[in-house]
């Protein structure tokens, strides 16, 4: 074995594929071992009554299936299930492991994993759903690939007409390992990998298995010359050896089976001083609340990230979004207004205050301010965590971290419209985190004051740069960025350009510093200069970026996979360097700025269709509701893609193009409520009120969450209003509405979605439609005095809007719609 396997296996990167050959040792319920493939056609053959001479086992079992029919399934019980693991199998069991695949249909393995392991065994067929691997190597993945003996229902794949049956199929699991094998590291124990249905689905990724692949391994007693150059040419490198001398080396190589958790650690470094604060007993929960935390400290952060080539032009003068090693490696100016940020974090703290808004023009450089001071600070000696993705377990982080220190410590977060409630609630029980997060201004003045104006808060407005940050700004460009333009110019007129061209936003004018363009033109070229058949991918990454959600990839691969593209995410981005940014096995686009220009005004209709059509297929492979299987990045993503107003924009608002992507999921996501609330809200919109009824009564069929039955009873009362259903129905609908909006209005916490507003104005208006206007009066009075009541308890735009026109309606008789 060799140096690479063991540091594969440390950092959670190997994968183990067992064949017919690592079951030898093992005994099944005749004390012998399973059969391999020579002998189970030989113990077949001669089951029929047949002569054997060495014919192969497809070619036997497809004769012996139609001879012996369920006789076959007995003995094939009798032979592979119940089987006692080998001491090899057991040793294997206790070690971590990112995931393991077999073709071996006997149940050996999987029985050593559920006494002996440590990671909790999710035992998977072919045709189960896809599962993400668990980052935190808390739970393993065991994936019977051509069938298992404990679910003979499920069949197994020996026969030719079986494999043409499964390549056909195209089996979820075998997709997704054909994945894996361009992303990890394989040892092959006990095969030759002369699996059909694997080769058909790996052969169209050989290309991806180069240069930019992890090298994998065979382990076999022996090979042929010729069998070596074609695992060669595969990236695979032969071991002369068995499972009994993997399991040795193993044994000498990593002597103790570290814990799952240990292997998180190696894995992602940021959470090692984290962890050291926990005992031992919560450690695996803590590290997967905490995996998207990084400690901030330039020890911990220049082994962690990689570096870059010194004589590259660094992705943050392209436009793209700051990475940990652009700070480490002082490539961002230090602005005069970086200071003034850290004088006021001081200042708010020595005034007891717990929040510093950080608030400007997207693309304005809150991204590079916030990482920048989070460094500053970790320098200072200070305990400082980063947030970059939202969370919905932001309370439960942040109290667990306060628990964790003793004194003082830090919170930097990227976006803060995502998480405020939750910081909210978190805020009023924290005593020793101070949090700094950024917003744009827009979002903070109309979503955001009403949760945080209060004494303990503090805003910084990011301004234009000042005179004194040009020749930083410059001397950086120089160094880092695009220089051949200015390089022609006067330092005078360097000065003057950037200047000028930063007075709407520093990422744009930096852009177009460097190429002497407006940002519209360096777009448009940038499209333009695309290969036609890269363009759908890079659309893809660019709905991602645009919702601040890295594109993973096993997105990008399977996203891919459903576009029939034989290439690997890896490979396209490659010829899409300067556009598109790798980081982390995630991939993003220059900045969300950028992103939203693409996806509105320059790429067409039908190509961003597309591309959402592509996303969407990748998280088909879920379980409902899809949220639930998914990290907080793709949960984000795949809530995105299916908003109404989201599809609204992107699609240009075209009823046609909008729900015509809605009705490809209908079977998809049949049993995910999240998407017929969003295919409702979307019907309502164009004014198709009883399609809209029939789509959110799915939904709340579906799953009746508080914002399902929330438009679940505003149709209700829209419909009772505008006339479409019989009177006696509407009244039936107004009953109905009044109960779940006075249930929902005493536990919906929301910045958008309130029942007494959705009840008053609704009510009131199926009231003139059923009543008339006399009636509707009185009834509007009163709700005018509950919101009145409801306003003395703080100011809320929307509930006085509502007020005003119940007010002026119940005064005058007058109504006016919005």
């Amino acid at each position: 074995m060799n140096e690479q396997i063991r540091a594969a296996f440390l950092e959670g990167k190997l994968i183990l594929f067992l064949g017919a050959g690592a079951s030898f040792g093992s005994s099944n319920s005749t004390a012998q071992s399973p059969p391999l493939s020579r002998e189970l056609a030989k113990v077949l053959a001669e089951r029929c009554g047949w002569a054997y001479s060495g014919e192969r086992l497809s070619v036997v079992y497809a004769a012996a299936r139609k001879q012996l029919a369920l006789q076959l399934d007995d003995l094939l019980a009798r032979l592979y299930e119940h089987c006692r693991p080998s001491p090899e199998y057991i040793f294997l069991a206790q070690y971590p492991w990112a995931r393991v695949y077999t073709t071996n249909i006997d149940d050996a393995f999987e029985h050593a994993l559920l006494k002996h392991s440590k990671q909790k065994v999710n035992v998977r067929g072919r045709d189960d759903r896809v599962a993400d691997k668990d980052q935190m190597f808390g739970q393993l993945d065991y994936i019977y690939l051509n069938g298992s003996i404990r679910r003979p229902d499920q069949g197994f794949i020996f026969s030719p007409e079986e494999y043409g049956r499964a390549s056909a199929a195209s089996p979820k699991w075998y997709d997704e390992v054909a994945s894996d094998y361009l992303q990890c590291t394989f040892v092959f124990i006990g095969t030759t990998i002369d699996e059909p249905v694997f080769h058909h689905h790996v052969e169209r990724y050989k290309s991806r298995a180069g240069t930019g692949s992890p090298r994998s391994y065979v382990v076999l007693p022996s090979a042929t010359q010729i069998e070596i150059a074609g695992f060669d040419s595969s990236n695979l490198q032969y071991l002369a050896g068995t499972l009994q001398d993997f399991v040795s080396w193993l044994k000498t190589s990593v002597p103790s089976p570290p814990q799952p958790v240990e292997v998180a650690q190696n894995r992602f470094p940021e959470l090692r001083a984290l962890l050291d604060k926990t005992s031992k007993d919560s450690q695996q929960a803590y590290a997967d609340l905490l995996a998207h935390v990084t400690v901030v400290s330039r020890q911990g952060l220049a082994s962690a990230v990689p570096t870059h080539s010194l004589g590259t032009t660094r992705p943050f003068y392209k436009g793209f979004k700051p990475g940990w090693r652009d700070l480490l490696d002082g490539v961002p100016a230090v602005l005069e207004q970086y200071q003034s940020l850290a004088t006021a974090v001081h200042a708010a703290i020595a005034a007891n205050a717990s929040l510093l808004a950080l608030i400007g023009p997207a693309g304005s450089g809150k991204s590079t301010a916030l990482k920048w001071l989070a460094l500053a600070l970790a320098d200072e000696g200070r305990r400082v965590y980063f947030l970059e993705s939202a969370t919905d377990r932001l309370a439960d982080i942040l109290l667990e971290l306060e628990r964790a220190n003793s004194g003082r410590f830090f919170v930097v977060i990227e976006r803060l419209d995502p998480i405020k409630s939750d910081l909210t609630f978190a805020l009023g029980k924290l005593t020793k985190a101070f949090v700094v997060g950024a917003e744009s201004q827009n979002v903070w003045h109309n979503r955001l004051t009403e949760y945080f104006d209060r004494p303990s808060t503090r805003v910084e407005v990011l301004r234009e740069i000042a005179e004194s940050d040009a020749n930083g700004i410059l001397a950086k460009l120089q160094q880092y960025g695009p220089w051949t333009r200015l390089a022609n110019l006067s330092p005078k007129e360097r000065k003057r350009e950037l200047f000028v061209r930063s007075k709407r936003q520093l990422l744009i004018g930096l852009m177009e510093t460097t190429t002497g363009i407006g940002f519209d033109e360096i777009v448009i070229r940038d499209f333009a200069a695309i290969a036609v058949a890269d363009r759908l991918f890079f659309v893809i990454v660019c709905i991602a970026t645009l919702h601040r959600s890295d594109l993973s990839l096993s997105v990008a691969a399977r996203a891919l996979s459903h576009l029939s593209k034989s290439e690997s995410p890896k490979a396209v981005v490659a010829r899409l360097q300067g556009i598109v940014d790798q980081r982390h096995e995630r991939f993003v686009a220059r900045h969300p700025v950028y992103a939203r220009k693409i996806i509105d005004s320059i790429a067409d209709r039908k190509l961003v269709s597309e591309a959402i059509v592509a996303l969407l297929m990748t998280f088909t492979v879920y379980p409902h509701p899809v949220v639930k299987s998914l990290d907080s990045n793709d949960a984000t993503l795949f809530k995105s893609l299916i908003n109404h107003r989201f599809l609204a924009d992107a699609l240009r608002s075209d009823p046609a193009a909008i729900l015509g992507v809605y009705i490809q999921f209908e079977k998809y996501f049949e049993s995910d409520g999240l998407y017929w609330l969003q295919y409702g809200l979307s019907m309502r919109s164009f004014g198709r009120h009883v399609d809209a009824y029939e789509l959110l009564q799915t939904a709340y069929n579906a799953y009746p969450h508080d914002h399902t039955i929330h438009a679940y009873a505003q149709q209700k009362l829209i419909l009772a209003g505008d006339g479409s259903v019989a009177s006696e129905t509407a009244r039936s609908y107004v009953v109905d509405a009044i109960k779940m909006l006075t249930a929902l209005d005493q536990v919906l916490e929301s910045d958008d979605t309130y029942p007494i507003v959705t009840l008053a104005e609704g009510h009131v208006k199926a009231l003139r439609k059923l009543d008339g206007d006399a009636l509707a009066r009185v009834k509007a009075k009163e709700y005018v005095d509950s919101l009145e009541r409801r306003l003395k308890k703080g100011p809320n735009p929307r509930l006085h809007a509502a007020r005003a026109r119940l007010f002026g309606f119940a005064a005058t008789g007058a109504w006016k719609d919005d």
